[in-house]
């Protein structure tokens, strides 16, 4: 949300905070203003352990018919997206929109995410080194 509308947000909180309860929920703090942060209590919760995003992942290939090349896309899914499942599942959908009816690929993940693929690392780094180039004048 936008500073403006966190603003406006905590006005609608003070205008209604003795009939309602409001729950807001956020990937980071320090992105909340301090005045609304303020009026809020705060609960941290720990990451979803990568056996449990797994099985929620597959899970949603299943119920969704979405194929895999393998268990490594699930594997390269939560790498890229740094164990934040509602990124997986964001990211799933975009790739399994591209094809319903082929096999989602750690190609796909890498491209729809935007990770270079190792390969072209590797092909920089022998370029590089074959130049004479170090990692520090870059």
């Amino acid at each position: 949300m936008t500073t403006d509308a966190q603003a406006a947000l905590r006005r609608i909180i003070e205008a209604h905070a003795a009939t309602t309860r409001f729950a807001i929920i956020c990937n980071y703090i320090s992105k909340i203003i301090d005045p609304l942060a303020s009026r809020c209590v705060k609960f941290r919760f720990s990451p979803i352990s990568i056996e449990a995003q797994k099985g929620r992942l597959k899970q949603i290939c299943h119920l969704e018919d979405v194929k895999l090349e393998s268990e490594a896309v699930i594997d390269k899914l939560i790498a890229v997206t740094e164990g934040d499942l509602r990124r997986s599942i964001n990211t799933l959908q975009t790739c399994a929109s591209f094809g319903k009816d082929r096999q989602l690929t750690v190609t796909d993940i890498e491209s729809i995410s935007g990770v270079i693929p190792k390969k072209t690392v590797i092909k920089v780094d022998v370029v590089l080194d074959k130049r004479g180039v170090t990692y520090t004048e870059i």
